[in-house]
């Protein structure tokens, strides 16, 4: 374990506020020494490239028995996790504010909310672990009211104001909310990811700490710069088809009060003829919805669902992907599976988790599913119809099939694996399934 001690400066909160530096000098311990402090807080950090370095007040840590931070596209608030054997659990100052970088870079900030100590006949281990600032938005409870003529940004910076969180956009059609309510005992992350789902949009967080509205695949990363293939930077994965969590009938109900008393009424529906036996479904929308609206949101829990129903898990050598930056969520990937057919597959990243283990291995575990899962239905229609059949299939391979379109896949399985153009055969009936 290192430790590096920062003199003469700031509160480490203080400085998640502003762009004060801080000067630092090392105090050995276990593991290997720092090679320099720039600014721990704000910019690359040139401490313990290659390393996961955790800033704690004005202490800096690296050398981990074993670490591991996780982003995700569908939780707010990223988590990490450090086990050391080389201090005791009074050490270190639980909810201090604190930063997370891999390789040089910052990847979360937020707080230090849990240390254990765990001491057997041989060993003594003490874990740190915390979440992303925006754990607040997460756990606290939003101050009711109603919030007129402002978009989702603003009034989610309204929301975030008293935890001292801000709020990024990455949309640019964002509209003002002509009655947005929050409902009582709301969280403040609850009532914006209700009222972002009926516009197709994502709640995340960035490595700074901040609260991120965006949409699938907004990153604009290009999937032929990040290959992922077995045989060359995939050390192991797992790949699940799962239709527990799809229905063959989905019916959206709003909510209203008249009287004082609460009233709903159907007002969307959709179907997912892949799903042979009768399963329904009925969502709740916490407002009122125009009829175009309600329909879009019916259709949209069909299509994310008919997305998660596929996910890939792939534990990746190293901390960076192929256009050297670290992995991230939202970036779209080229995968080359030959056990799963996949020849250039183009999957969405939702999960990253950056693991350092006891034996100095450096792996990042990604999970991936179809951007589908995640955006607007007649967009997901209007990119697939752009592609050529040869370009469909290259991303549509026979396993996929399953997916979307199952029934086609039993009843004409074999005369695929009989026939000279697969390609073709999977591009036809995939347009089908996907109409």
């Amino acid at each position: 374990m290192t430790e590096v001690v920062r003199d003469d400066s700031p509160s480490f909160f203080d400085e998640f506020f502003s762009l004060s530096t801080a000067k630092a000098k090392q105090t050995r311990g276990k593991g290997p020494a720092p090679k320099a402090v720039v600014d721990p807080v704000y910019g690359p950090s040139a401490i313990n490239d290659g390393e996961i370095t955790v800033y704690v007040g004005t202490h800096v840590y690296s050398g981990w028995m074993s670490a591991q931070v996780t982003r995700s596209l569908d939780a707010a608030a990223s988590e990490f996790s450090m086990a050391s054997d080389g201090w005791t659990a009074d050490k270190i100052p639980i909810n201090s504010a604190v930063q997370v970088h891999v390789d040089g870079e910052p990847v979360l900030t937020g707080w230090l909310e849990r240390v254990s100590s765990s001491v057997g006949p041989k060993s003594h281990t003490v874990t740190l672990s915390g979440r992303s600032k925006t754990c607040d938005l997460v756990d606290c409870s939003a101050r009711t009211g109603t919030y007129a003529g402002l978009n989702l940004q603003q009034i989610g910076a309204a929301l975030a104001k008293p935890y001292r969180v801000n709020v990024k956009n990455e949309v640019t059609d964002l509209g003002p909310e002509s009655a947005f309510r929050i409902q009582p005992g709301e969280t403040p992350f609850e009532a914006l990811e209700r009222q972002a789902r009926t516009h197709f949009l994502l709640l995340t967080d960035t490595p700074s700490g901040d609260l991120l509205l965006t949409r699938a695949g907004a990153s604009g990363v290009d999937s032929a710069a990040n290959n992922i293939v077995m045989g060359g930077n995939v050390l192991s994965a797992q790949v699940s088809y799962d239709y527990s969590g799809r229905f063959s009938e989905y019916t959206l109900r709003s909510q209203g009060a008249s009287a004082g008393e609460v009233r709903h009424r159907e007002i969307g529906d959709a179907t997912d003829d892949a799903v042979t036996r009768y399963r329904n479904l009925t969502v709740t929308n916490g407002g009122q919805l125009p009829g175009r609206k309600a329909q879009d949101r019916a259709a949209r829990e069909k299509s994310a669902r008919i997305g998660k129903s596929l996910t890939a898990t792939y534990e990746l050598q190293g901390w960076r992907a192929p256009d050297k930056k670290l992995w991230r969520p939202n970036m779209l990937v080229s995968v080359w599976d030959e056990y799963q057919g996949w020849n250039g597959m183009v999957l969405l990243v939702t999960d990253v988790t950056f693991s350092f283990g006891n034996d100095g291995r450096q792996t990042t575990t990604v999970q991936l599913k179809p951007r589908q899962a995640y955006e607007e239905p007649e967009k997901s229609k209007v990119r697939l119809a752009k592609r050529s059949g040869k370009q469909l299939v290259g991303n549509l391979p026979f396993q996929l099939a399953w997916v979307v379109a199952p029934r086609i896949a039993v009843a004409v399985g074999s005369s695929y694996f009989r026939s000279e153009n697969k390609q073709a055969w999977l591009a036809e009936n995939a347009r089908k399934d996907l109409k």
